[in-house]
């Protein structure tokens, strides 16, 4: 009975079949588990389609999840989606250069900026917010990286399917919205600023960020030059008089 409402349900969110054996899988873990979720059993059938969807490398539109789970909102099925990955231990393994890769961000140029664009945003948040209340923030959550892909995508003017991103975010497009936003107009005023020789600030804004052992010790050299430039005037100036 159980498979044969897990394949009328993969059927209704579009989804492959193959998906079926994990989200069955997983439907009988967590009935196993018995947990106090108080869900329906189509809210059951489709997270568990749903999570296999993700481990497999399936995108599910997270609007058409909810109408087909029965939920009345996108905040309550997130929140089901959540608890159920918790309840069953699964780990959100997505990454950075993956989720370029969903979106067709191919070049490992831009999947660079990407992880700067991602950076930037935790160091101004942290120089904002301080030390201490940025680490009551998870930036390991889809939403954030997802949002640093976004902001590229507009940034380098690129075609982006925020669908894609939003169902890999567990999010909606405007929340996603709400942080690329962000770490665009930060993108766009380290690009005007830092321009140099025709070369996007971008590129070398971690290396001013954060300075290299080489820039230390060339700095160190130059400011012992300095010195002895100063020491050989002054005594000259002594042997004169």
């Amino acid at each position: 009975m159980s498979e044969d409402m897990m394949r009328t349900f993969c059927g209704n969110l579009g989804l492959d079949a193959s998906v079926i054996k994990d989200g069955l899988n997983l439907y009988r873990e967590m009935k196993a588990s018995h947990s106090q979720q108080d869900l329906s059993s189509s809210m059951e059938y489709v997270i568990c389609l749903h999570l296999a969807a993700q481990k497999n490398g399936h995108n599910l539109d997270l609007t058409k999840a909810m109408k087909v789970s029965g939920s009345k909102s996108k905040p309550k099925y997130q929140n089901a989606y959540r608890n159920a990955q918790k309840l069953l231990k699964i780990k959100s393994t997505l990454n950075l250069k993956e989720i370029c890769l969903k979106v067709g961000m191919n070049d490992p140029g831009i999947i660079e900026e990407t992880r700067q664009a991602f950076n930037l945003y935790k160091n101004s948040i942290s120089k904002k917010y301080g030390e201490e209340n940025i680490n009551q923030l998870d930036f390991t959550k889809p939403v954030y990286l997802c949002a640093a892909v976004h902001a590229i995508g507009k940034f380098r003017k690129l075609k982006i399917d925020a669908d894609i991103l939003s169902s890999l975010a567990m999010e909606a497009k405007k929340d996603i919205s709400k942080y690329s936003d962000e770490m665009l107009t930060l993108i766009t005023e380290a690009s005007k600023a830092k321009k140099n020789g025709g070369r996007e600030a971008l590129k070398s804004l971690q290396e001013e960020d954060v300075p290299s052992m080489e820039n230390e010790d060339d700095n160190r050299k130059r400011k012992c030059e300095e010195e002895n430039d100063l020491d050989e005037a002054e005594s000259y100036k002594i042997w004169k008089n």
